[in-house]
């Protein structure tokens, strides 16, 4: 699966393939938080299975405590 983000009008990623337990916003400049999908066995996310996968939002102050 994949994701395109847009923000303000701008785009921020497109076209990014989606991985379980990686970052969604690749690149640190970029980020004022990011996404991380959490699947079971670290199967790729897919839409059919949203019902059994998280998506989490990470603040720019836990990013930090996380680097």
């Amino acid at each position: 699966m994949v994701m395109t983000i847009v923000r303000d009008g701008k785009t921020i990623i497109s076209n990014t393939r989606l991985l379980s337990g990686t970052l969604i916003v690749p690149y640190t400049y970029l980020e004022a938080g990011n996404f991380i999908f959490l699947t079971d066995d670290e199967e790729m996310p897919y839409y059919t299975k949203f019902d059994r996968q998280v998506l989490l939002y990470v603040s720019a102050a836990e990013l930090e405590q996380y680097r």
